[in-house]
């Protein structure tokens, strides 16, 4: 018997679905990146943000995740490789507040603001749909092996309905294993997205050089720590860069995006991300 052969005469159906699958967009403020992607991520591929420490990473993939919570089409799981399920709840809150409960000097003034009637109504709305259930689902795993993760995130596809997978930061829990282990773990992405899910993996990268002044020069797609096949994997690659060290707070605060690699999109800059601390939100500079 013929496996996985599908003549041409059968392709025509399959590519009006290609086609009528609905895009994950993407927050406000990244609204030239959502132009390069052609109307944001197509269903079912991956995803690599790519950054050195301290760029931007969680900041603005937390902002993906929480746009996500309220505007994809399909729910959201985190795998939360780095932070706890509380520390990630947490940031989702404050942007959702428009407070950074982070910067309370005193816990507990922090959760008695949280536990304001108004606040308190906010915070069920972002944890809690219309029918009481979780908006979005945490795996909080740090200690298994990979094989215990690819399980776990097939859980959060298959049981939990989960269709855009975001996992932060997938260095953490590669960095250790060989090329070919993590050449299987993208196979195992792949055969995710086959299956409909999106998967958007978070990768720190090497320290970058400085110039002959001093200011560290942009990181690049392939200064992604781990395998090259990681960056070869993803269907759209997304390098952010910013002047840690400026003494201009507006720069020091400004996160550069480059699409490197987009099928079907257009590669190039991609957007100036201005990071409100005090609010936890993020605004277009241009």
């Amino acid at each position: 018997m013929s496996t996985g052969i599908i003549g041409s005469k059968a392709t025509l159906d399959l590519a009006k679905e290609e086609l009528r699958k609905k895009r994950i967009m993407l927050p406000d403020y990244m609204s030239v990146l959502e132009d390069n992607m052609r109307g944001g991520i197509k269903q079912g591929c991956v995803v690599n943000l790519i950054g050195d420490t301290s760029v931007g990473k969680t900041t603005h993939v937390n902002s993906m995740a929480y746009h996500w919570i309220f505007n994809s089409p399909v729910k959201l799981g985190v795998v939360s490789l780095e932070a706890t399920a509380g520390a990630y709840s947490l940031d989702l809150q404050s942007i959702h507040l428009g407070k950074n409960l982070m910067w309370y000097e005193d816990g507990e003034e922090a959760i008695e603001y949280m536990e304001r009637p108004e606040n308190q109504a906010k915070i069920q709305d972002l944890l809690e749909d219309e029918d009481g259930d979780s908006r979005f689902q945490i795996l909080d795993e740090r200690d298994g092996s990979l094989s215990v993760l690819e399980n776990q995130m097939q859980t959060l596809h298959k049981k939990h309905g989960c269709g855009v997978v975001v996992v932060d930061v997938l260095t953490d829990i590669i960095r250790s294993i060989g090329d070919d282990a993590q050449a299987d773990h993208l196979m195992f992405q792949k055969r995710l997205t086959k299956e409909g899910s999106t998967v958007v993996n978070v990768l720190h990268t090497r320290k970058p050089p400085n110039t002959r002044d001093g200011v560290p020069q942009k990181a690049g797609e392939y200064d992604a720590l781990g395998s090259g096949t990681i960056v070869q994997s993803g269907a759209i690659n997304v390098v952010i860069n910013r002047n840690k060290m400026s003494k201009c707070p507006i720069e020091r605060n400004t996160t550069y995006a480059d699409l490197v690699k987009c099928r079907n999109g257009l590669t190039g800059p991609a957007g100036e991300w201005y990071f409100d601390i005090e609010t936890r939100r993020c605004y277009d500079r241009r």
